[in-house]
């Protein structure tokens, strides 16, 4: 798999092959259990991988999530924790940190439920007793995104599997291949203005030569700010400061002109995770061999 990664990198971005799990999401053995916000806090002092449900179905995600938004995300950190490990492309995403790239996501309702054949989701259902759910857009998202970091007419294509909707498909036109595999995710709701989900997925790689498969997790803090709250907490910190009253008023009244709409910001750790396959492996046991530190910044797409 590492053939095809140093393949692609000779052509584009190595970081491909990572941004994808920002809205992707393997079944993996239990690790300690703890909340995923405990998880975010101990950052980047991870070494296990996290408690995940072996669930199919789609990510239900928060109703203020729904629509389309552009996105801002910056990468603030990275570390390889193992010594002398470190994954292709590693040390080339270093140019990105503190780099805004900006794209639109979008999430959508949408009425779902996966029936199943001898324990297997089969297809999905879209008959009036399944549930109406915001899930997001993969095909969508996997195309912005794409666009975003490797420019147009890179991605061929990006197909969902009808019979398997955790699969995904994205094909370069060169004919490179990266299937993401998402076997099962976790989700939090801190607050009704808050939401942590984590997915843990497999990608594998496919070239002309041996594909190589690798475990990534996402796992991202959504906050949601209404223009109403914005601009109150704006007011306060304006009223309250007792120190250069008149710059700060001046800062509170452009930050107010400019969240006149509402704004979902967002702490994003993407880890990965070496396969059994890997020559590696017994030197990381669990203990992911990258991380990326994202903060995300999603406003309503004006087209």
């Amino acid at each position: 798999m590492f053939n095809f990664i140093v393949s692609i990198a000779a052509q584009v971005s190595v970081r491909f092959l990572f941004v994808f799990v920002m809205f992707l999401g393997l079944m993996v053995l239990p690790a300690e259990a703890a909340s995923l916000t405990d998880r975010l806090n101990a950052y980047p002092d991870w070494h296990s991988k996290p408690e995940l449900n072996p669930n199919f179905e789609e990510v239900a995600y928060p109703a203020w999530m729904s629509g389309t938004w552009t996105c801002e995300s910056t990468l603030i950190d990275m570390v390889a924790p193992i010594p002398n490990v470190k994954t292709p492309g590693f040390e080339g995403n270093r140019k990105y940190l503190n780099d805004p790239i900006r794209f639109d996501v979008r999430f959508g309702a949408t009425k779902t439920k996966a029936t199943r054949k001898f324990g297997m989701p089969t297809i999905i259902n879209f008959s009036s007793s399944a549930q109406e759910k915001v899930v997001v857009d993969r095909v969508f998202n996997a195309l912005s995104i794409g666009r975003a970091y490797l420019g147009d007419g890179v991605i061929e294509s990006v197909k969902i599997n009808p019979n398997l909707p955790n699969e995904q498909l994205t094909t370069l036109k060169d004919g490179l291949q990266l299937l993401s595999v998402t076997t099962g995710h976790q989700s939090e709701r801190p607050d009704s203005n808050s939401f942590v989900t984590s997915e843990f997925f497999q990608q594998i790689f496919r070239s002309s030569d041996q594909p190589f498969l690798n475990q990534v997790e996402t796992t991202t803090k959504y906050s949601y700010l209404a223009a109403s709250e914005i601009k109150l907490a704006n007011s306060n910190a304006s009223s309250t400061a007792n120190a250069n009253a008149n710059s700060t008023t001046k800062v509170d009244s452009v930050e107010a002109d400019r969240n006149e709409i509402p704004t979902i910001v967002a702490d994003q750790y993407t880890a990965i995770y070496l396969s059994p396959q890997d020559q590696n492996y017994f030197n990381a046991i669990g203990t992911p061999v990258a991380l990326y530190r994202y903060q995300l910044k999603l406003t309503p797409a004006t087209t």
